[in-house]
């Protein structure tokens, strides 16, 4: 009866502490995860406000440099009537070659500087300028499909809906380079 009792009171005691060890560990398991889970979540919040900040910063710079382009003083000098409108092209093969250098004197200075801003930011896809009475003009070298108008691009009405201030357009489609863009306009 001695070890019976003596059985049962170890038994017990093992189980008391097993007990107690199973506990203790839902209960660290339960602290680790939630601490874990709340260091994921603030280290996460901390990398998207960093990635935030870069993002706005790479805009901010880009408005400035649409405002540096706006405010050039041979763009702001230039006829824009020598610009090349596309409107009524009507090449046989449905585009018109973009030749900047080719089409005016005035044409050509913008487009030297445009080429030369998109040489120095090779992030950016091209430089274009549209006029309220259709006239087009890109850096990118290419062509331009007949009867292009740069009014019915969203680019072009964004930057009309804000005259004079920089604007960050929605994300559109551009088939000529099979991409989505988004475009810093102004006026």
């Amino acid at each position: 009866m001695f070890r019976s009792i003596k059985s049962k009171l170890i038994t017990s005691f093992v189980m008391s502490i097993s007990i107690f060890i199973v506990i203790m560990i839902l209960i660290i398991s339960q602290i680790v995860g939630n601490t874990m889970h709340k260091e994921f979540v603030t280290s996460t919040n901390n990398e998207m406000a960093k990635v935030e900040e870069i993002v706005n910063t790479y805009f901010n710079e880009m408005f400035n440099n649409i405002n540096m382009l706006s405010e050039n003083s041979t763009i702001k000098q230039l006829n824009y009537e020598e610009i090349t409108s596309y409107i009524n092209a009507a090449d046989p093969s449905g585009e018109t070659v973009s030749t900047p250098v080719e089409n005016s004197e005035l044409e050509a200075a913008m487009y030297d500087i445009y080429q030369n801003f998109m040489n120095t930011h090779t992030n950016v896809s091209d430089v274009y300028f549209g006029s309220i009475d259709g006239r087009y003009m890109q850096a990118a070298s290419g062509s331009v499909k007949n009867g292009y108008d740069p009014r019915e691009r969203p680019w072009f009405k964004a930057a009309m809906d804000s005259p004079g201030k920089p604007i960050q357009t929605e994300a559109y489609y551009w088939a000529g380079a099979d991409a989505v863009n988004i475009s810093i306009v102004r006026t």
